[in-house]
Formats: C-alpha cells, structure tokens, sequence
C-alpha cells in the first residue's frame, strides 16, 4: 500500500452495514458527502450503530415510508 492510499475507517463488530439501495441514492449521498461532510458523518455514526433510535435530530419514516421490503424481508426505516 503506497502513502497516498487514504486508511480505511475500522468499524466495530456490531455496527451496522449500510448497501446503496439503487444508483439515485448512491448520487445523492456522494453530493451530500460534497456539500455537507461532518452532517454526513454524524448520520453515518448514529445509522452504523443504532439504526432504529429515534431522537430530536433522527425519527422514523412515516406511513407508505415506514417500511422497505427487500428480496422478501420488511425493514423499518
């Protein structure tokens, strides 16, 4: 590994991992990591670690939003 190769973030064991859930997500998430970076982190840190607390700054999604069904599995969002 040469010197310029940026270290990658360690995460912990319990963290949660975060999957891009189509290429319009993955866009907006690069802009917002190019517009908004230490927000970014901040989301990041509480969505990696406990995804489901809700607080003044981070609530769950509401009505037809609430859930996300992927490959057959339901998930609260």
């Amino acid at each position: 590994m040469s010197r310029e190769q940026p270290v990658p973030r360690p995460v912990k064991k319990s963290d949660y991992v975060i999957y891009f859930g189509s290429r319009t997500a993955e866009k907006a998430w690069l802009d917002l990591m190019a517009t908004r970076r230490s927000d970014l982190v901040e989301a990041w840190e509480i969505l990696t670690s406990s995804p489901l607390t809700a607080d003044a700054r981070c609530s769950p999604m509401r009505k037809d939003l609430a859930v996300v069904v992927f490959e057959g599995s339901a998930y609260r969002r």
